[in-house]
């Protein structure tokens, strides 16, 4: 049986279009996965300050937060700020996760203003701007300013379910943990 010249060439274009599609299938997959770690340690860069300031809190070595007249706290905007720049590079899945748990954790006010204007680096500005208005008049609302869970569970004594429950919540935030 003679060789036919058309299916050895036709066959050796099929192939080698099948290895570029594959090598460069294979090659987005690699680089696709270095994004997603690289974005899960810069979250639990960005998240492990407050998250060590929960822990030492629990452990006793911390104090609770001075309630303020509107419960909003600078730093905290500062915090969530970084936690959302850091988590550009996650999958769908463990971003919406994440957005759940900072929502939760900050208040849907204080998650609506992180995500419409997020903070930069020594940026004080911002975080000083949106304080004073949320001091400038407590009683026009007399529940004040709607706050999440975070700077309710730092006002409660140290070894409550809320204080407990925030060291999960922030653990899992700073882990980009599913479950």
């Amino acid at each position: 049986m003679p060789f036919d010249l058309a299916s050895i060439a036709a066959s050796a274009i099929v192939g080698g279009f099948s290895g570029v599609l594959f090598a460069s299938w294979k090659i987005r997959k690699e680089e696709s996965a270095k994004r997603r770690a690289l974005a899960r340690d810069r979250v639990q860069d960005a998240a492990g300050s407050v998250l060590t300031e929960a822990v030492a809190y629990q452990a006793g070595y911390g104090r609770r937060r001075v309630p303020a007249p509107s419960l909003w706290m600078p730093a905290d905007y500062k915090w969530a700020s970084m936690v959302i720049e850091a988590s550009r590079g996650l999958g769908w899945l463990r971003k919406w996760l994440l957005q759940h748990r900072l929502r939760h954790l900050l208040g849907p006010l204080g998650y609506d203003l992180v995500t419409a204007k997020p903070a930069m680096e020594g940026d004080d500005l911002m975080a000083g701007v949106l304080a004073a208005v949320f001091k400038a008049d407590p009683t026009e609302d007399p529940n004040g300013v709607p706050t999440g869970f975070l700077a309710v569970a730092m006002q409660e004594p140290r070894d409550s379910k809320e204080v407990t429950k925030l060291v999960r919540i922030l653990k899992r935030v700073s882990r980009t943990r599913i479950i």
